[in-house]
């Protein structure tokens, strides 16, 4: 599910410069400075691993767990040949569970569990220093906010820091989207103020909610939910029109400002409780960052002064184009009238190729006949086009779960659609979709060098949540396929 204001553009006379600051700071933080945060965390635990670190710190760990009364049956006892970035995957899966557990690690921090007697205590403490030392070079890990650690600091240098590409650009649309409309209602001071004081709102209910974890905690989304709660009571009662998507189907709705809130809320709630296990998702954050800014909404709206009544009374400007077209459009395909459906949709497309709705709409129009190749070619051209923001590769990601069930006879996926769709997936950690393409891609007679790069980096990624099993699986698969290849090579 996806909600976005829609009601009102930029006024580029006076641009909204606090918004623009913060997306400019963001980026420049993640692009210059972070950009080598992961191989930085992957050489510390490499470390960790070949200079005999992991195994002196996870035979105590072992232990440790035993004695709180939980299982270490499946950590075997001899390490598999079969390594991802040169580190055997169990270990490697047990490394970051005990980099992340924070009663293990404060024992082992204070002296408790390789003591100063023990023989090897002074080789431990260099080799623990120095794997400290690598770790501390990523600043998502340094600076990071950990609620085991509850520092003021990373809680608000968290808010600055991104964990990927897709992650920093994905929260900054979202910045920008409501951003400047609050930035214009408060102007640009409360408007700062409020947004920091959100993203600290959004780690304090992330510390009432996990205590002691050490899983450190980065992204403005925190206080971009903050920005939710702040326009739906800045605005209240007044109508502004949004623009939802719900699996493939788009439309803008006018309603009161303030029914978002509970819609926002709800998801988030939904979500922390039925997805945060296996999730890298902070949805603990996402609702302190609501809650947040809907509470400093409701004092700042009664301020005199604080917050402009002539820009929340503004009638908005309507922006969007072929209106008209989809209305009559969507209205057809309601009445199951798909093919003059299809004559409007395919009309938007042709002034407007990268038109979401009309993409949807045309993909519907079409589903009634899964054997006929427009349905193949409305397809193709919403995993083609429709990429670029939250909505687009929504929009990919569900048409095509769709379009590999009801496809008939088969999927005709192109193989650079395929490698393309492969590497968006892996991207944003959809896996299931992903190893369904990778393993269609296996069953060709001789895989590209590409596809088994896309291979291992989606074992990379089940072992990075715990699914050992699968992921040795899939390298064995691939250790076998890599030979194969290199002589079809050399023929």
């Amino acid at each position: 599910m996806l909600i976005i204001p829609f009601d009102r553009p930029i006024d580029w006379r006076s641009p909204p410069w606090a918004t623009l600051s913060l997306v400019a700071i963001n980026l420049l933080v993640f692009f210059a400075l972070q950009w080598n945060d992961d191989e930085h965390l992957l050489d510390a635990l490499d470390y960790q691993y070949h200079s005999g670190l992991a195994a002196m710190e996870l035979t105590h760990y072992r232990g440790f767990l035993k004695a709180r009364g939980e299982s270490t049956e499946d950590w075997p006892d001899t390490q598999p040949t079969k390594s991802v970035e040169g580190m055997d995957i169990p270990s490697l899966e047990r490394q970051i569970e005990m980099l992340f557990d924070a009663g293990f690690q404060k024992r082992l921090n204070d002296g408790r569990v390789i003591v100063p007697g023990n023989p090897d205590y002074a080789r431990w403490q260099e080799m623990h220093g120095e794997f400290e030392r690598r770790l501390d070079r990523s600043l998502a890990y340094r600076w990071g906010f950990k609620t085991a650690n509850p520092d003021a600091w990373p809680a608000f240098a968290s808010m600055f820091l991104h964990g990927s590409t897709l992650h920093v650009i994905g929260n900054m649309i979202f910045l920008v989207a409501l951003g400047f409309l609050v930035e214009y209602t408060l102007g640009a001071s409360w408007f700062l103020a409020l947004y920091v004081l959100s993203g600290l709102g959004a780690n304090g209910l992330y510390y009432l909610l996990s205590p002691e974890s050490l899983a450190f905690g980065v992204g403005a989304s925190g206080a971009i939910a903050g920005l939710m709660g702040l326009y739906t009571v800045l605005f209240g009662f007044r109508p502004v029109r949004f623009f939802y998507f719900l699996w493939v189907y788009f439309d803008y709705i006018r309603a009161p400002a303030i029914a978002l809130l509970p819609f926002w809320l709800g998801y988030e709630i939904y979500q922390y409780v039925y997805l945060s296990d296996g999730s890298n998702v902070n949805y603990a954050a996402h609702m302190g960052g609501i809650l947040t800014g809907a509470l400093l909404g409701l004092a700042v709206k009664h301020l005199p002064g604080a917050a402009r009544t002539d820009y929340l009374d503004a009638r908005p400007v309507k922006t969007v184009n072929h209106e008209q077209d989809l209305q009559r459009a969507e209205a057809l395909l309601h009445d199951l009238r798909p093919e003059q459906a299809l004559l409007l949709f395919e009309s938007v497309l042709h002034k407007n190729p990268k038109e979401h709705r009309a993409l949807a709409g045309q993909y519907r129009a079409t589903r009634f006949h899964p054997e006929q190749q427009s349905y193949h070619q409305a397809a193709a051209a919403i995993f083609d086009k429709a990429g670029g923001n939250p909505a687009g590769e929504r929009l990919i990601l569900e048409t095509f779960r769709d379009y590999m069930d009801k496809a008939k006879p088969l999927p005709r996926l192109s193989a650079e659609q395929a490698r393309r769709l492969t590497d968006r997936f892996l991207a944003t950690e959809h896996l299931a979709e992903a190893g369904r393409l990778i393993a269609l891609g296996l069953r060709a007679q001789s895989p590209s060098p590409r596809l088994l790069k896309q291979g291992r980096d989606l074992a990379m990624h089940w072992h990075k949540q715990g699914e050992s099993e699968r992921a040795e699986r899939l390298l064995t698969v691939l250790d076998r396929l890599e030979p194969a290849q290199a002589d079809n090579a050399e023929r």
